[in-house]
């Protein structure tokens, strides 16, 4: 698998709720209304004072090489220092192996390595507009390899091979990713969206993915599959289709090894155009001592595709995400109308 990761900032409300997902959030913030993101989506706000998130950092399940990271970025007029866009880190090192950055003085995009500056490159960035901006790196000391895309083409003067990209420590890899961290000690003001990193095994996803927006499908009607108890009523999928989950206000819950809950889904934005990946995001906790284990489910055609058994429930409510990089009935790219049609739900494993 290539896509390793990917977030739309859509489902939650706070960082409490994002700490769920992501490893750690600095700062304190509520995620911001819709004016904050794309297309009319979420996204969140990084400024000084009450709404501030600096530096969502997300630990990634191995140590890698090489990675891709993109995020939708749009710097604010209020901004008084440089800015973090994207990052590569070691955690085990606690710090940057390589970074993209937003000048303040010039406007312009730079790579750092750890604080020591690269490049600079040559476009000029507006404030009050979003780009996308992407980083392809190569963590070594001796042989490391980066390149920056902005808006899904080669930013001028942002490639380089054979330089040093190793920031701290001794390992050649990166193990976590981060975006929107201060480099000093004002919090940079600036709008975030549409996060992915991939990395370079597979067939797919496996280079820069370009402008890609990230939409959050909500379930919308139930499906063929009904075996999980709703909380309340006869109706499942009002019981799990909150945009920002409710915990146990309502729910569907189940003890048979083998049952299934599935639910139709909004339609994607687009009528035309790839899709690149699927994450199905499960929000469970598990009620009582004993394992606990659940999977997602793809439902096309009338045929349940069972996933992979994800990490045994604990007894908070946490995202267990699970990625469909092609479609789990041909094993060829997702189609627009194939994703519409399809059902996601859950599997009682065990």
């Amino acid at each position: 698998m290539a896509c390793l990761f990917m977030d739309s900032f859509d489902h939650y409300a706070n960082t409490t709720q994002m700490l769920k997902k992501w490893t750690s959030v600095s700062g304190s913030s509520t995620i911001q209304p819709s004016a904050v993101g794309r297309n009319g989506t979420n996204g969140f706000l990084s400024q000084s004072g009450a709404n501030a998130i600096q530096l969502p950092v997300k630990v990634l399940p191995s140590t890698y090489a090489t990675l891709i990271i993109g995020v939708a970025f749009q710097p604010l007029a209020s901004m008084t220092s440089d800015c973090i866009v994207l990052q590569l880190r070691d955690a085990l090192a606690g710090g940057e192996q390589l970074s993209v950055r937003f000048q303040r003085s010039t406007n312009k995009l730079y790579v750092s390595r750890n604080g020591t500056t690269l490049a600079v490159g040559t476009t000029v960035l507006s404030y009050g507009v979003y780009y996308y901006v992407e980083l392809k790196a190569t963590i070594h000391n001796t042989v490391g390899a980066y390149e920056v895309h902005l808006n899904s083409s080669a930013e001028p003067n942002l490639t380089a091979s054979g330089v040093n990209t190793r920031g701290i420590g001794t390992n050649n890899s990166a193990d976590s990713v981060s975006c929107g961290g201060a480099t000093g000690t004002n919090v940079p003001s600036a709008y975030w969206d549409d996060f992915y990193c991939c990395d370079t095994s597979g067939s797919v996803n496996i280079d820069f993915l370009g402008d890609v927006a990230i939409q959050c499908l909500l379930p919308n009607g139930d499906g063929a599959n009904q075996q999980w108890t709703p909380s309340s009523g006869t109706t499942h999928y009002t019981l799990v289709d909150e945009t920002t989950p409710n915990d146990d206000t309502d729910y569907v819950s189940d003890a048979t090894a083998g049952d299934r809950d599935t639910y139709t889904y909004g339609d994607l934005r687009a009528a035309t155009g790839n899709v690149l990946a699927v994450q199905v995001l499960i929000y469970a906790r598990k009620d009582d001592a004993g394992t606990r284990q659940i999977a997602p489910v793809v439902r096309i055609s009338g045929t349940n595709y069972d996933g992979a058994t994800l990490p045994n429930l604990g007894t908070t409510y946490t995202w267990y995400p699970a990625l469909y990089e092609t479609s789990p009935a041909s094993a060829a790219a997702w189609t627009v109308s194939e994703v519409n049609a399809a059902e996601f739900g859950v599997k009682l494993v065990a």
